[in-house]
């Protein structure tokens, strides 16, 4: 079982309680972390071998404080020789943790994700953060946390060192880093002196800064030697048995110049459809200005002119979205966002945003329309970019009992058809549906706003399988619109991909489906069935009781009573 520590470690006289840590200075300009710069570069690893040591861990300890888990120590104000500035507030003391992070007026302390954490505090600075743990087993190479102070004022570094650490529930000491606070620039640095992990499942650690709030960010993903920018708090960097940080390694995260007008950030879309949606964002300001917003295909230069390959659209918005129009289906996009402060300027343009439309026949407003044949000319269509579509669960369309509700993560196209005036197939088709990228079908009545009411469904195919036996629907009406819903369900092993559809005449005479016989009494009982297409005048029913001998019926519709039955047969 793993536990959690908290230790409560003060040099000085111990005050009681939870430290308040110094807040020594507010500057009026705006410096949010989302306005860091980041760059890379190698240097020589530099082991710490003075200041103060935090923990160390003991020997053939197996779990606890003593392994240096789980553990966080809140050093005191002084701890930082000089205020190290984030956010506009300056700090000389903060919180430790073994964790690979450090936070700032945090009152929790502990947490192994700190930059996705919901914990309120006012920063972290996370150099590897994930579930670490000290090296036990080795005397020679026990873990060690200290930190040391090096350089002369005005040009000091505050260097905190993790050495001989590894990852949770594995043995080895192949983490070794540090983390680097400058004075009088506030710039972070992170060196690295790593080896790869003693794991084959990678670990996906968080490398970067967070503000107060999880919008508030700036991180690295992608790989060590060619990171980029993270698009949201959770993005991560691999650390596995062949993925390392190259051994020294340095990442640099620089405050942006101070603005007067604070720099959007924690930009999304939603209510997305196959051309249009919303963007949003947030600012730091209890009355920001107006704003531009720039979106284009995935990978555009927002600081280059709109033309040619780099066309983009450019959008005024006064409040903190914004719709937008005019996009392309199934399509990445990118966005980014500038305040306007006014007489002085613009702000940092924000970090890009990023989306993909959905399919135009996503829902059955969009569906496109498939013709009736006749004969069977199969329609090349695709599941590939469907959307989950669980909601429609909650009562938009009515379900039939005979084909069941549908799987928590389900994916949808939608189709329709129009059945002719006259003529066999204006009342009944054949829908045939192939190939593996789909699983079943359902056909509705209704109109594409809702509701609509389930007619028949193409039997589930759980596996992937490009066989699925064809359904005739009856009882439609002539000149009439109906909906086909076609379903793919990952949980079951099918991936969502190409398929073909096709709607044809059916049969002149099919058999009658939906074939249901229940007992009304000791001696009676009811047939039900939905008629097959053609132009039937009756049907021929057998009625075998065990022992016979066979009686036979000719009806002319549903239902088909039965009576005269011997009771208990």
């Amino acid at each position: 079982m793993k536990h959690r520590y908290s230790l409560q470690l003060w040099w000085g006289r111990w005050l009681g309680g939870l430290l308040t840590l110094a807040l020594l200075l507010v500057r009026p300009a705006v410096a949010q972390v989302a306005e860091y710069t980041f760059s890379q570069s190698s240097r020589p690893y530099v082991p710490l071998t003075g200041g103060t040591v935090v923990g160390t861990a003991t020997y053939n300890a197996l779990f606890g404080a003593a392994t240096l888990d789980d553990a966080a120590w809140r050093l005191p104000a002084g701890t930082i020789p000089f205020p190290f500035s984030i956010n506009g507030t300056a700090y000389t003391g903060f919180v430790l943790n073994c964790n690979g992070y450090l936070s700032f007026a945090d009152p929790d302390g502990n947490n192994r994700l700190v930059l996705t954490s919901t914990t309120p505090f006012a920063a972290a600075l996370a150099a590897i953060g994930a579930d670490l743990q000290g090296n036990t087993h080795d005397p020679g190479y026990l873990a060690e946390l200290r930190y040391q102070t090096l350089g002369t004022a005005p040009s000091r570094e505050f260097v905190v060192q993790w050495k001989n650490f590894h990852f949770y529930n594995e043995t080895g000491r192949h983490l070794n880093f540090q983390l680097r606070l400058h004075e009088g620039s506030s710039a972070v640095e992170y060196h690295y002196q790593c080896a790869p992990a003693n794991r084959i499942v990678t670990a996906g650690v968080q490398v970067g800064l967070r503000g107060p709030n999880g919008n508030d960010f700036v991180n690295r993903t992608g790989t060590w030697p060619a990171s980029t920018p993270g698009l949201s708090n959770a993005a991560t960097l691999p650390y596995d048995n062949l993925t390392a940080p190259p051994l020294g390694l340095v990442y640099t995260f620089t405050p942006g110049a101070p603005r007067t007008c604070a720099t959007p950030y924690g930009l999304q879309a939603t209510r997305l459809t196959g051309t249009t949606g919303q963007l949003s964002w947030f600012a730091n300001q209890a009355a920001p200005g107006s704003y531009t917003v720039q979106v284009g295909p995935a990978g555009f230069d927002p600081t280059q002119p709109s033309a040619g390959a780099n066309t983009y659209q450019t959008l005024p918005a006064t409040g903190r979205s914004v719709p937008v129009s005019g996009l392309t289906a199934y399509t990445n996009y990118d966005f980014y966002v500038t305040q306007d402060c006014g007489a002085t300027g613009a702000s940092v343009r924000s970090v890009k945003g990023r989306f993909i439309t959905t399919l135009l026949n996503d829902d059955p407003a969009g569906a496109f329309a498939v013709p009736i044949n006749a004969t069977c000319q199969p329609f090349a269509a695709t599941a590939l970019g469907a959307i989950n579509s669980e909601y429609w669960n909650l009562g938009f369309a009515q379900l039939s009992p005979t084909c069941g509700g549908y799987p928590r993560n389900m994916v949808d196209v939608w189709y329709k058809f129009t059945t002719p005036a006259t003529g066999l197939s204006s009342t009944a088709v054949q829908l045939t549906l192939d190939g593996a990228g789909a699983s079943m079908a359902r056909v509705f009545a209704g109109v594409p706003t809702g509701p609509l009411q389930e007619l028949r469904c193409l039997p589930v195919a759980n596996v992937p399988t490009a066989t699925k036996p064809p359904i005739i629907v009856t009882g439609l009406t002539p000149a009439t619109t109906y909906y086909v819903q076609v379903q793919a369900f990952p949980d079951y092993g099918v991936t969502p991909g190409p398929f073909t559809l096709c709607l044809s005449e059916p049969p002149a005479c099919s058999n009658p489906t939906s074939v249901r016989v229940q007992a009304t009494s000791s001696t009676s009982g009811e047939l039900t069935f939905v008629p097959g297409s053609g132009a039937v005048s009756n049907y021929t029913v057998t009625l075998t009781p065990s022992g016979g001998p066979a009686t036979t019926f000719t009806p002319t519709a549903s239902p088909v009573p039965f009576t005269g039955l011997t009771p208990g047969t």
